[in-house]
């Protein structure tokens, strides 16, 4: 018995023209989608936060703090206030101090509290006791910060810097070190907050 072979059917060749519309039209595609602007889901994941995502932010009536030199209950002054969110394990954080200490002699009428997201009171103390910057502002660090603060104010990574204004909204957020323009910026809001 003899099998028959089917003849194979030939392709037709695509046009080059054809192929080459369509890889650029794939490659503009793929270009697109990765340039795409992107909500992003935490503004923590963005060095600076857009308008709309800061202006909802405020700090919580009800929330609490202690002072990690006295161990006294407290809460944040009801004016503006220059936040520093840190930890004694962030060696990030350690230098933000440094750069935010020139601003703050600028800025008498803004208070200053650096909050410890640690909670744990000895290593904070041992921490601030080795920097000497920092004993110069111990009375303005904290601890214990109560959990509707840090969910409110959209705390989940340190170093953060806010700004509040006297009614206790967030005006300015910065997630990360301070560079010439963050610093610039920062200042600009600082000076707005003042004035008003």
């Amino acid at each position: 018995m003899t099998t028959q072979r089917t003849p194979k059917k030939k392709l037709k060749p695509v046009p080059v023209t054809l192929v080459m519309f369509m890889a650029i039209t794939a490659s503009t595609l793929v270009i697109q989608n990765s340039f795409a602007a992107k909500e992003p889901s935490n503004p923590l994941h963005q060095k600076h936060s857009s308008k709309n995502q800061i202006s909802k932010q405020r700090i919580p009536k009800n929330h609490s703090l202690k002072t990690i030199v006295e161990g006294k209950q407290s809460q944040l002054p009801q004016s503006p206030t220059l936040i520093q969110f840190w930890a004694p394990w962030c060696h990030s954080c350690a230098g933000i101090i440094w750069d935010l200490d020139p601003i703050l002699d600028q800025f008498p009428l803004i208070n200053f509290a650096s909050i410890n997201i640690d909670n744990n009171d000895e290593n904070a103390r041992t921490y601030i006791q080795k920097h000497t910057l920092y004993s110069k502002y111990q009375h303005a660090f904290y601890t214990e910060a109560s959990s509707n603060l840090l969910t409110e104010l959209n705390v989940s990574a340190v170093p953060l810097i806010l700004l509040v204004n006297k009614e206790g909204k967030v005006v300015f957020r910065y997630a990360s070190h301070l560079n010439s323009e963050s610093k610039s910026q920062l200042i600009n809001a600082m000076q707005q907050v003042e004035t008003r």
